[in-house]
């Protein structure tokens, strides 16, 4: 079901004599809703993308469990990949520090795009991208950067190599790159 039959369908019947609801005698939909058309409903729909967006960072959080103060979200609009395209970005802002939730980040951005594309089977075709920001408190006490040496040879070691990127051929090393 595509976000334009969903908004129709939350805004209401597009025939006229809505029915009458029998508890409390008000019109069953909007009353406005049988003078929209296609245009007025483009013109909402930044909006609705814009809500549909707030609600997926919401289950994303309580789906990870993560606390709602740790995040918030900023929806930014862009340029489509053609010409006279519009879409949306995602931001979402890191507020306190939480290690875990950066060490996470790939696997939250998958379940944000998953979610979201649950909710409107169009997304990809209007949602542009998703990214991060920190946005940490003053003062806010930050672990000391790994040294040189952690970063070179530890994190690009792959399986099979030592620290140094050198493979075992044999009983002799022999780099990584130079494998057949």
């Amino acid at each position: 079901m595509s976000l334009l039959s969903n908004v129709r369908r939350w805004i209401g019947p597009s025939q006229p004599g809505a029915e009458v609801a029998a508890a409390g005698g008000a019109p069953a939909s909007i009353p406005f809703a049988d003078s929209l058309d296609d245009s007025a409903i483009r013109n909402v729909r930044p909006q609705v993308l814009r809500v549909i967006l707030g609600v997926v960072l919401r289950d994303v959080q309580l789906r990870a469990a993560l606390s709602t103060d740790w995040l918030e979200l900023e929806v930014l609009d862009c340029e489509g990949p053609l010409p006279g395209t519009r879409g949306l970005h995602a931001r979402l802002v890191l507020k306190v520090w939480a290690p875990r939730v950066l060490a996470s980040a790939a696997q939250l951005e998958r379940l944000f795009i998953d979610r979201l594309c649950e909710m409107d089977p169009d997304a990809l075709r209007w949602f542009r991208g998703l990214s991060w920001r920190l946005e940490l408190p003053a003062g806010q006490a930050l672990d000391a950067l790994p040294g040189p040496y952690e970063w070179s040879s530890a994190a690009q070691s792959a399986p099979g190599e030592d620290t140094l990127g050198f493979a075992a051929v044999g009983s002799a090393r022999v780099p990584s790159g130079m494998r057949h």
